[in-house]
């Protein structure tokens, strides 16, 4: 099985098994793994159409390998999670996104997006959406309102 709670709202919410095609369906969301050479293939379905997510192989890693990959994604001044605010949460019936401004709510295969008003409406989704409080006037690095 391949199990991954770390790559956000349109990653895996349950195992997959480690086999061609097998796909696992939660609400109207698709998983399936496809042997693509010598490389494992993540493919995820959101709306009737498949598309690969990552590749990965069975190769084994160390923990230093993490340990720079995400000190990376953390602090490169080109990484998306530098120059971007992302919050994300999956659960079975409902994966909410959160990237800058745009908001959106995945539901039942219906998706919504709201766009964020001002500083305070980003406050309120963070806290209602994903738990998260901050201290007002708290500084973050993605676009200002």
């Amino acid at each position: 099985f391949v199990a991954d709670v770390g790559f956000g709202a349109d990653g895996l919410v349950q195992p997959v098994p480690l086999a061609q095609d097998r796909e696992t369906w939660v609400e109207s969301v698709g998983h399936r793994l496809r042997r693509e050479a010598d490389v494992w293939v993540l493919q995820g379905n959101l709306g009737g159409e498949w598309s690969a997510l990552y590749a990965f192989t069975l190769e084994p890693h160390h923990a230093v390998d993490f340990v720079m990959a995400n000190h990376f994604t953390s602090t490169y001044p080109g990484s998306p999670f530098v120059l971007n605010l992302t919050a994300q949460r999956a659960r079975a019936e409902r994966r909410v996104a959160l990237r800058n401004r745009e908001l959106v709510v995945r539901e039942r295969g219906l998706a919504t997006v709201t766009t964020l008003r001002d500083a305070a409406h980003r406050s309120e989704v963070l806290e209602a959406e994903f738990g998260l409080v901050f201290p007002a006037g708290t500084p973050f690095r993605a676009p200002a309102f």
